[in-house]
């Protein structure tokens, strides 16, 4: 494996052991979020822990657009290359004449 994904993978091993020992930390912290006309009452980890996963959701749909936009546009860009190699096959340069 390389550095740089060992290093990824220990950084998600101690963030998730930091979000355990935090969760165990702070549970049974009641906490009331008032949302004009919703109120929503339970433990601060809930909360905290909710708002994360909204966060990743909302981060993941309003990326999606610009990543299927990157795939359509990369699949046209093959196409053309094949298209472009089928109609001529690949030439060898000219030769350049020997200068004195």
């Amino acid at each position: 494996m390389q550095r740089r994904t060992v290093l990824l993978i220990v950084a998600a091993i101690l963030l998730a052991a930091l979000l355990v020992v935090f969760g165990l930390y702070n549970r049974g912290n009641p906490v009331i979020l008032d949302f004009g006309l919703v109120r929503w009452r339970g433990e601060a980890v809930l909360a905290l822990y909710g708002a994360i996963f909204l966060g990743l959701a909302l981060m993941f749909l309003i990326g999606l657009p610009a990543d299927l936009a990157t795939r359509r546009e990369l699949r046209r860009l093959r196409r053309r290359v094949d298209e472009l190699e089928r109609e001529e096959p690949a030439r060898e340069p000219p030769a350049r004449e020997p200068t004195a």
